[in-house]
């Protein structure tokens, strides 16, 4: 692929990013691994694939997200689930005319709501706090067990070849991974592996979107009754909203522990869409570690989404790197 330039070697105080050879600091790779990384190696960890997985255990709350986030099928093909790709995205926002049909539906054959009431509205809104608290409950143990479902060695002896020679290249190296498989661990077997939402074997895993619920402005004198909803949207989006910079505290501590600051020249991103819900970790990543060149491994090559996201990074002003260029993630692994 073509390289791609910036010049930007100094760090954020000034002085320029140079390793300490007083205290022996040898120069390090950090990599930052997405799904794609997992994708390549041949694993089904995909959101569409999290969405058959709900499909066959658990239909009910697999409608339920289904509807309150535009996820169902565009063609009317109940196989089609390419929408899930779109689920963390998604559920920063509601179909309200899903939730008012649904209660407007259950609101019609009521029979015994205490006490009986007239108000639909009322209705509506604890007619959606027990449509979606199955899913605040139940959501995080279905994406690990999801997650955990997953085998890894279920893949090609070719793949599993490819990643143990790239874990043996980069045993030095530092990992910083989206991912909730053990593909790092477990056949790369690498050392220095940090998981930003989870994995899945060490217990809970974070599955969401990075957008405050906003309540919508009306002009005075103006009837807003889905108004009515809003605390119920307020909840659900406060459990499904990542706190990333509570996040970005753990990759801190991790590189803090490895003095990533002082000892890495060069990112690697491997296989990571770089898209606007999770931009604000490279911006964090760029500015701690502000020297370093960048690899970027787009899929789609220059003419893609990925494209377009890096070059929405590398123009924004907080974005901080000695350099970057494009490569195949397949060049990276070394396949």
């Amino acid at each position: 692929m073509k390289n791609i330039s910036h010049s930007n070697s100094d760090r954020a105080d000034g002085s320029p990013h140079k390793l300490d050879p007083k205290k022996g600091l040898s120069p390090l790779k950090l990599f930052v691994v997405g799904n794609g990384f997992d994708l390549r190696f041949g694993l089904p960890t995909r959101l569409t694939d999290f969405g058959k997985y709900l499909r066959s255990n658990e239909q009910d709350i697999f409608s339920t997200l289904s509807g309150l986030h535009g996820l169902a099928a565009e063609n009317g093909d109940e196989s089609d689930l390419m929408q899930w790709n779109h689920l963390e995205t998604r559920m920063a926002s509601f179909d309200e005319d899903f939730i008012i049909d649904e209660a407007t539906y259950s609101f019609d054959r009521q029979d015994n709501y205490p006490p009986p009431s007239d108000d639909f509205w009322a209705y509506a809104a604890d007619h959606f706090e027990d449509m979606v608290n199955p899913i605040i409950h139940e959501l995080p143990w279905l994406v690990r067990q999801w997650a955990l479902s997953i085998d890894i060695s279920d893949t090609s002896d070719e793949s599993i070849e490819a990643y143990e020679k790239f874990g043996q290249r980069h045993q030095a190296a530092a990992f910083i991974t989206f991912n909730y498989t053990r593909v790092l661990e477990d056949t790369c077997q690498l050392q220095h592996v940090h998981h930003v939402h989870g994995e899945a074997e060490a217990g809970d895993v974070v599955l969401g979107h990075s957008t405050e619920f906003i309540r919508r402005v009306v002009a005075p004198g103006d009837i807003d009754e889905v108004s009515d909803l809003y605390p119920g949207f307020e909840t659900y989006n406060h459990h499904f909203r990542k706190r990333q910079d509570e996040l970005f505290k753990g990759i801190c501590d991790f590189s803090f522990r490895l003095e990533l600051d002082r000892r890495v020249d060069e990112v690697i991103v491997c296989g990571h869409s770089i898209g606007e819900a999770d931009r604000k970790y490279f911006l964090m990543i760029s500015n701690l570690i502000p020297g370093a060149t960048w690899t970027f491994t787009p899929h789609g090559g220059s003419g893609g989404q990925d494209h377009q996201n890096i070059a929405g990074l590398i123009s924004d002003p907080s974005f901080h790197s000695g350099g970057y260029r494009l490569s195949r993630l397949a060049d990276i692994i070394g396949e």
